[in-house]
Formats: structure tokens, C-alpha cells, sequence
């Protein structure tokens, strides 16, 4: 029996056009965890970087807020004159 010539290095293209791949020989167990792992580094990411932002946010709405009371603190009397300290 004559076998046919093993091919030593080959391209994908010509590994497609065989019929093997290097894909093939890779277990997909292997492939798929790691993607997994990256897709829930980036969404805690995605999720941190939206916390930050509403943070952000949160903090300049009440420095607004601090800086109208102090400007118009003048219009009103003193907390401890209403109750008597």
C-alpha cells in the first residue's frame, strides 16, 4: 500500500482544502473558557466604569447644591434660635 505524502508546513488554505485544522485538533473546552473569563473581565469593567460615572455625577450635583446653600444661608435665621439652644 502507497500512502499519500504528509504535508510538513502547510497553510490554512491548504489545510482546508485537506480537510484538517489546526482548530480540529484544539479541544473547543479549551477555547472556551478563557473567552468566558475575558468577557467577564470586561463587563465587571463596563459595570465599575458606569459606577465611577454615576459617582462622578452624584458628586457634582451635591457640590451644586452645597454651593447654592452657603450662597443663600444669608436669607435665614439660624437653625438654634427655632430650637432654643
Amino acid at each position: 500500500m502507497m500512502s499519500l505524502p504528509k504535508t510538513v508546513l502547510s497553510s490554512p488554505i491548504q489545510n482546508e482544502s485537506q480537510g484538517t485544522s489546526l482548530n480540529s485538533a484544539t479541544p473547543t473546552k479549551c477555547l472556551t473558557f478563557p473567552l468566558l473569563k475575558f468577557e467577564e473581565t470586561v463587563e465587571k469593567s463596563r459595570l465599575q466604569l458606569g459606577e465611577q460615572e454615576a459617582l462622578q455625577k452624584r458628586l457634582g450635583n451635591l457640590r451644586k447644591e452645597l454651593d447654592y446653600l452657603q450662597e443663600t444661608a444669608w436669607k435665614y435665621q439660624p437653625i438654634d434660635k427655632y430650637i432654643g439652644q
